[in-house]
This record gives structure tokens, sequence and C-alpha cells, in this order.
């Protein structure tokens, strides 16, 4: 599952093709930047679709970021031009998911504009579902919220009468189809109803009964008068980092465990070191006490416009020294998610560039690498460490649309969208990982 849960954020990736200087300037040649611009491209279909631009919509190119790039140049030239308007997250990251299932983009492209945004919030499993039905009933599935909803109730009645395993954790009996729907119906309103379906089919738990333990533990909170999805996310902490161990997996002992970590993440949830949020401070014109207030109440909010001035004002960061206390994890007690294997010499190499290193590490979406990262790895010498390594299962890629499920039960990783191995861990002290690699500090 590609980490698709990026904030709102700059579009343009760590290292873009810069363009030459004095663009603009007096004397310069436009078409000529722009040639050069487009033969610095590295992917073939993005290059031959910047090609083609002219005016303000090369401008827009360029904003793209080198992933928008690519799926630029994947779609056909009509889709294009809408394209451009979308926000890079989450919408033209779902755009991007679509053009590695051709059946998903033809039936995109073949959708009345004004129904394309509600197909890009959907799954990809449920894209899968849509695409065998006929148009007219699509184009009502997107159109209106009760019919997506009855739909949504519908997949997960076929799953769920089929596994007497679940049916009985739920108390919900098939041979009583209109009570089994509305029970049914009741847990899988909107966001909750295609994870439902993720943790019906769930084989990734180490405690196999987890399955049906959080599935319980659902219900009670939608009885108790939540919402179903409300109910989910309320329940996400107890059942994070709940997958097999990686241990299980043969090749764990020898295969790295690498992550890139972006620098603002660090500053935005962790505690930076006094002299460094001086420094901040300082760079910004807000080392007094209102602005000390200021960043204690809101240092989410200030941290990206404060660390970009920092660096223009020549600020180098270095994690060890700013953010010595600087913690790994997702969203509140969720484990962050880890490359389970990749090819250690070639991220370490200095001759890889910031923008492969983006691709090779599945991040090209997360806006918040733009501002730097590193690749840290967490050495195998911890003795701890292979009762920390585990698959992700639904619950800990609750929050991602774009979610890439595993079928095999045998499996003790995850995958991303594009298949890179990945696992899970719980929060990690970046003081127990080697820093690997230090990009555009």
């Amino acid at each position: 599952m590609t980490p698709a849960h990026a904030p709102p954020g700059p579009t343009t990736g760590p290292t873009p093709t810069p363009a030459p200087s004095g663009a603009g300037a007096a004397g310069s040649d436009p078409e000529a930047e722009w040639r050069s611009f487009v033969a610095g491209i590295a992917d073939p279909g993005a290059k031959a679709a910047a090609g083609t631009l002219t005016g303000g919509d090369r401008e827009k190119f360029k904003a793209l970021n080198p992933a928008s790039q690519r799926t630029f140049g994947a779609i056909s030239p009509a889709l294009r031009p809408e394209f451009f308007t979308l926000a890079p997250w989450p919408d033209q990251n779902a755009v991007t998911v679509m053009v590695a299932n051709p059946t998903h983009l033809a039936q995109y492209a073949g959708l009345n504009p004004a129904h394309r945004p509600a197909y890009r919030a959907l799954t990809p499993d449920e894209r899968g579902d849509m695409v065998p039905i006929a148009s007219t009933y699509v184009a009502q599935l997107l159109t209106d919220p009760n019919a997506l909803a009855e739909w949504r109730t519908w997949r997960n009645v076929a799953v769920i009468k089929e596994d007497p395993t679940v049916c009985a954790a739920l108390g919900v009996n098939p041979d009583d189809p209109l009570k089994f729907a509305e029970e049914v119906g009741k847990l899988s309103s909107g966001k909750a109803g295609e994870r439902l379906r993720r943790l019906v089919t769930e084989t990734g738990f180490e405690v196999p009964t987890h399955r049906e333990d959080s599935l319980k533990d659902v219900q009670t909170r939608v009885k108790g008068g939540a919402d179903a999805w409300q109910a989910m996310r309320d329940a996400t902490d107890t059942w994070v980092l709940k997958g097999k161990l990686t241990k299980g997996d043969g090749a764990f002992p020898t295969v790295p465990l690498m992550k890139a970590v972006p620098y603002i993440n660090m500053i935005k949830y962790s505690d930076p070191s006094p002299a460094f949020v001086t420094d901040l401070l300082k760079a910004n014109g807000k080392d007094d006490a209102a602005g000390r207030a200021d960043w204690a109440a809101h240092k989410g909010d200030r941290a990206e416009a404060y660390f970009t001035e920092w660096k223009k004002k020549g600020g180098v960061f270095n994690p060890q020294v700013h953010t010595p206390a600087a913690t790994i994890q997702g969203r509140g007690a969720a484990g962050a998610y880890w490359m389970y294997g990749g090819d250690k010499a070639v991220l370490v190499d200095p001759a890889t560039s910031g923008q492969d290193i983006v691709q090779l590490c599945a991040i090209e979406e997360s806006p918040e690498y733009n501002h730097g990262f590193c690749i840290v790895e967490l050495p195998k010498s911890d003795p701890g460490l292979d009762g920390k390594v585990r698959r992700p299962t639904m619950w800990d890629g609750i929050t991602f649309d774009q979610f890439a499920a595993i079928d095999d039960p045998s499996k003790c990783y995850g995958v991303t969208s594009g298949g890179a191995p990945e696992v899970v861990i719980a929060p990690t002290n970046l003081s127990a990982c080697t820093i690997l690699r230090k990009i555009n500090g």
C-alpha cells in the first residue's frame, strides 16, 4: 500500500529538473528554454506529452511532481486538461493508481466529467467491481450517495454470508436475508463499507481471532451510537500493529529495513532542540515572547514556512542535532511503514539523485519530502527487533483509499500499490537508527 496519506502541500518534487538560468530575462529564448527542460525529462511518456504543450500549460506541467508528470504522460490527451486542475493529493494520486490498471482508467475516461470525482474517491477494489456494471448504473452510483451505500452493503453481504465465522461473530443470520442486510448495512456506510470488506477478507493477523474481535469491537461502537466510519477510526489504536511478525519470512535476517523520513515531519511531530527553535524563530523575525507562544501553540502550522525561510538564510538541517528526540511513527499510536528490502547500495550512492530516491522509496506523491529527507536503516542488532516488525493489516492502512491488499495468508509482509515489499514497525526513536544519507538538508 503506497503511503497514500500525505497532507496537502507543494507539488514540485524534491529535485525537479531546473529551468535554465535567466528564464524570462531580457534576451532569453523561452522556446529554447522549454526544449531544454523537456530534454531533461527522464520518463518517455512524460517527455512526449510535455513536447506537445504550449502557453500556460507548460508552467502547469512544471508545477506537477515527478509522479504526476509521468501520469500526465500516461493518460489520454482528452484527460490532460482536467488533470491540471486536480489537487495533487488525493486526486492526482488516484489517477496515478488507475494508470496501473488500464480497465479502471478506461472506465474513468468514459465517465461524464461531473462523475469523475466520485470515481476517484473509490478504492481500487471498488473500481474493479464497477468495471462490469452497466454505465447507467455506474452513473447512478456515482451521483446518488444512498445508492452507493446500498451497493457497498450488498458487496459486503455477498462476502460475509459465505463466512460462518464472521456471521457468528456479528450475530447475523444469512437465512434471514432482509435482517442480515440491515445489520451489515449498519457497518457499511461511507468509507466504512470498503474497509469492512477488507477486514472480513483480512488474512494477515498474527492472532487469527483478532479479525472477529475487531469486527465485534466496531459493531459494539456502532450500537453505542457511532456511525460506522467513526467507530472504525475510534477502534484503530486498539488494533494496529497486530499483523504477522515478519521474522516468519525466511529472508528476514538479511533483508534491510529502510525508510525515508522527511525533515518537516521531524520538526512537526517531535520536540526540536531549544537552540534550533531559537534559530527558526530568529530566521522568521519571531524570536520574542509572542513568537514563542505562537510557535508553542501552532508548531504544526508554522513548521513548513519557518523551516523554508531558515534554509533560505543558510540553515543546513542535521537530524541528530536539530531533532534528536524525533520518533518515526504514524498518526497516533500507529506504526510507520518501512521498506522491506530495496537496493541499499543504490540508495546510498551519491550518484543516485534525490528524484531517483523518491521513486525507489515510493514517496513521490508525498509533498512533505520536497523540503528534504534522510534515509535511515533500523539495525538488525536490536535484540527486540524481530518482535516489532509486522505485516500491515487493514487496521494499519485504514486511512489509505489506494490500498494494496495481500491475499496470501502465508506472507509476513505487505506491498505498496506498486508491488514493493513493506512492513509496519512500532514507533521507533531516530536515535536507534542509522542515517544512511541526507537529501536536500
